[in-house]
């Protein structure tokens, strides 16, 4: 939502959603993305547009994975990416970020990743899906 503050300017205070993505070492991984314009609405992609997530190594600036998303509804917006239990074995421990372009035929675009116009998000990856509390 945005209010104007008595003609000043636009004050926007619409919810930023967190994209920092964590990754469970040693099993397979599914994250489901939402496509959504500014308005909130599914952002439906012809056959022809194709996403590609890319996950970059800070430290190295090195891509660890480039690979398509699976289209998982026609007309909802969403996509899937897989990761199989054995692909992160020689990932690095340490900071990570992700992004996704759009591969339309003649040009790429990076899509945005969260409502405050974010080009990529942070990854983590956890050797365990449950962290142990110490007593």
């Amino acid at each position: 939502m945005n209010y104007s503050d008595r003609g000043r300017h636009n004050v926007a205070t619409y919810p930023v959603r967190p994209t920092d993505l964590r990754l469970i070492r040693g099993v397979q991984n599914e994250v489901v993305f939402c496509v959504r314009d500014i308005d909130n609405k599914p952002v439906i992609l012809p056959n022809t547009n194709v996403l590609t997530i890319h996950v970059i190594d800070i430290p190295s600036d090195t891509v660890l994975m480039q690979r398509d998303l699976i289209a998982l509804g026609v007309g909802k917006g969403l996509y899937q990416l897989v990761v199989l239990s054995n692909e992160m074995d020689t990932w690095p421990e340490g900071s990570m970020r992700w992004n996704i372009v759009c591969n339309r035929g003649t040009d790429t675009v990076m899509l945005w990743t969260d409502l405050s116009y974010s080009p990529s998000g942070a990854l983590y990856i956890d050797q365990e899906p449950y962290r142990r509390l110490t007593s």
